[in-house]
């Protein structure tokens, strides 16, 4: 083959950007620059190998509504953000890459990666290979349908396994592969009850299995 959850600012530095949006997914105008065009057709490569996806699940289900190149002291990273559907669910991720190493940044040399010169689909492979500089694409497997028929099933089905009524929506996520070992690629929604100032009953549950989990959790408001 040839080849993160919001935005930060690193360091307090001002960061430089390019970004456009739209509405389809064929690619026109998503990215302001032909650079940040082709680094959309690099890691929409990627995303569809590390997921083992066909074109037609993708154009159907995959949705790029933003990019952008960012910089920081470290190098130049792009970044995209996109919406999933399936079945009824509606949600948002994100993806990062390095593309460029600055050349004083002295992380990663086991990589041999070269620096002060943007990066080939290659060695972008070897940067998402490694989760190197942060860099992250989002597993997950293509399936077509979930195992609840709504998002209000699924919470009811979240508030008993956690055995909390007063357990509400907080988000939906695929489990991020910096974290989980060999995450499954299975869309999950999250759940949180407050019981005092920072004590909470959390719940998560796999849209697609329908397995889940209840624990104690720290009070973060999203």
């Amino acid at each position: 083959m040839n080849r993160i959850f919001s935005w930060v600012i690193i360091g307090g530095l001002a960061l430089s950007s390019w970004s456009c949006k739209r509405v389809n997914n064929d690619g026109a105008g998503l990215c302001l620059s032909d650079q940040c065009g082709e680094y959309l057709e690099v890691w929409k490569d990627y995303f569809l190998e590390v997921n083992d996806m066909d074109e037609a699940y993708y154009n159907d289900h995959i949705f790029p509504i933003e990019t952008f190149i960012e910089s920081s002291e470290s190098g130049e990273k792009f970044k995209i953000r996109f919406t999933v559907k399936i079945d009824w669910l509606e949600m948002e991720s994100r993806d990062e890459f390095m593309i460029r190493i600055d050349e004083n940044e002295d992380k990663f040399p086991q990589l041999n990666l070269p620096k002060a010169t943007y990066l080939n689909d290659d060695q972008v492979a070897v940067v998402l290979d490694n989760f190197a500089f942060a860099s992250n694409v989002t597993r997950m497997k293509p399936v077509e349908t979930l195992a609840q028929s709504s998002q209000k099933k699924a919470l009811s089905q979240l508030r008993n396994l956690a055995a909390e009524k007063d357990l509400e929506f907080r988000r939906f996520e695929f489990k991020d592969a910096r974290l989980v070992f060999e995450p499954n690629g299975h869309p999950y929604m999250y759940g949180v009850a407050q019981k005092g100032d920072n004590d909470c009953n959390c719940g998560e549950i796999d849209l697609v299995t329908g397995e889940g989990e209840a624990y104690e959790c720290e009070c973060v408001i999203n």
